[in-house]
């Protein structure tokens, strides 16, 4: 019996994914607050932050919509940016 096919699946594997996932977005998430602590803590207006982040969200809007539309990307890779965009969102 390989290994694969004894980890690859089940759901030891399903578990361990969706911790990936909400670690993942617990790290984004203080990640944000502490750059907005920072930012706020500097010279400038911490109100000023929200246009970059809202600019950011434009700029990685118009990268998922170009990258669907090359069609240079196998489908797979159009799923996964499709989830990416989902979670970004």
């Amino acid at each position: 019996m390989r290994a694969e096919a004894t980890f690859g699946r089940g759901p030891g594997r399903y578990l361990a994914r969706h911790i990936v996932h909400a670690l993942l977005i617990a790290g984004l998430s203080v990640g944000l607050f502490w750059l907005v602590w920072i930012y706020g803590s500097g010279l400038r207006d911490p109100r000023y932050f929200d246009g970059w982040v809202l600019a950011g969200g434009m700029i990685a809007q118009l990268v998922f919509h170009a990258s669907i539309k090359v069609r240079r990307l196998s489908p797979r890779s159009i799923a996964r940016l499709r989830k990416v965009h989902i979670f970004t969102g």
